[in-house]
């Protein structure tokens, strides 16, 4: 049994061929809709995510091992791990 959902009404304007088209793949436009629309915000999120992160956009030879240690070496001035120790 599906769990109910609260819902808004809106007013869309598509183009005639896309909703055609839609409606030959379902008859529940606005499931459809909606399962659009959560799939393309989801895209956007795990998009964001990746671009404030950074990891992704490391160069392919990047030396991670490198990389901690070089953090290591730094003054811990200020870090959180020296904080709870």
């Amino acid at each position: 049994m599906e769990e109910a959902v609260a819902t808004t009404r809106i007013t869309l304007t598509l183009p005639t061929e896309l909703v055609e088209e839609a409606r030959r793949e379902s008859r529940n436009l606005s499931r459809l809709a909606a399962e659009a629309l959560r799939e393309y915000l989801h895209r956007r999120r795990v998009e964001q995510a990746r671009r404030a992160f950074g990891a992704w956009d490391r160069p392919k030879d990047f030396d991670s091992v490198a990389f901690v240690e070089s953090l290591r070496a730094e003054p811990s001035e200020g870090r959180l791990a020296e904080a709870s120790d």
